[in-house]
């Protein structure tokens, strides 16, 4: 679940990065070069969401797959993103309807393991954030507004199992859930795992 509240406040250029998942990555190795990835809601109520795998954005260069889905209204928004490397298709749903399909991008890859999750800021590429001292952000990558829940499965949920997401308490079946966090103090801004 994400709020965006205070799109009127952010920074022009910001690119309100949710969800950033880096791994360290040396030279001649696969992913290097390149943010593992990544999940933005653009910086204007315009914006729409933007995921990227195994790539970044440059002047020069898009690499992420642009969905044209807006949530930069103030609302709080049920956002689900899934990606299958087997055809490389993207489905976004917002509120629990499918709202884009796209695809195919980055197909027959897969994501590298050991690396790190930030929400809300992207991390610098290829240097995951293992440690709160020595964390390192691109300058444009801050979300500004509220997350609840963040759940991470290792497999891509169907529209009845999205559904079954947006329930609160959340008792969906677990099976392939990798990490849950749920965020209930407004105060907090760090999470251990």
């Amino acid at each position: 679940y994400v709020n965006d509240g205070m799109h009127a406040t952010v920074p022009e250029g910001n690119q309100g990065v949710v969800f950033s998942y880096e791994i360290p990555a040396a030279r001649g190795k696969s992913g290097h070069g390149a943010h593992e990835l990544s999940i933005a809601l653009g910086s204007l109520p315009t914006s729409g969401v933007e995921v990227v795998i195994r790539g970044k954005n440059t002047k020069n260069r898009e690499m992420g797959e642009h969905t044209g889905i807006k949530v930069n209204d103030g609302e709080w928004h049920f956002l689900a993103v899934t990606w299958r490397s087997a055809g490389g298709e993207i489905v976004v749903f917002k509120d629990g309807v499918r709202a884009y399909t796209g695809g195919p991008y980055r197909a027959e890859i897969s994501l590298e393991a050991k690396g790190s999750v930030v929400l809300g800021q992207l991390q610098k590429l290829n240097v995951p954030c293992f440690d709160s001292l020595s964390c390192d952000f691109e300058q444009h990558g801050n979300y500004y507004g509220d997350i609840q829940n963040v759940r991470i499965w290792s497999t891509a949920r169907s529209q009845r199992q999205i559904h079954l997401g947006q329930q609160w308490p959340f008792t969906a079946l677990r099976l392939g859930l990798v990490m849950y966090w749920r965020f209930t103090d407004i105060s907090s801004s760090n999470v251990t795992d």
